[in-house]
């Protein structure tokens, strides 16, 4: 994946309370920087897949931790490390619905 940082769009994603995981559900298109700290990726999940295309996870760093074309379903677990934040990029005729969740450290600051 070539990452055109023009096309980013950034999303903000609470925590909850008292706790360290974040979470979020992409429906659309698009190149997606979910996470700007380095975190640790825990899941993947597929709940309606895509036709003619890809769902990708990168690092901020541009390092692949996760690949799968659209047509696929399911729930990936993962205990990737993704420096510098994570990146998505939904690419399908047919979009997907995908949930990723991840972990991240409370001792840095943004």
């Amino acid at each position: 994946m070539i990452l055109d940082k023009s096309k980013i769009i950034d999303l903000f994603v609470p925590t909850e309370p008292n706790s360290l995981m974040r979470g979020t559900q992409l429906e659309t298109c698009g190149l997606y920087r979910i996470s700007r700290r380095t975190c640790e990726l825990n899941s993947v999940k597929i709940l309606f897949g895509g036709s003619c295309g890809w769902l990708e996870v990168v690092s901020g760093l541009g390092r692949p931790l996760f690949r799968m074309p659209s047509s696929f379903t399911g729930s990936f677990p993962l205990g990737a490390e993704a420096e510098d934040g994570l990146l998505v990029y939904l690419d399908a005729d047919i979009p997907q619905v995908v949930q990723l969740s991840w972990r991240e450290p409370d001792t840095q600051l943004i």
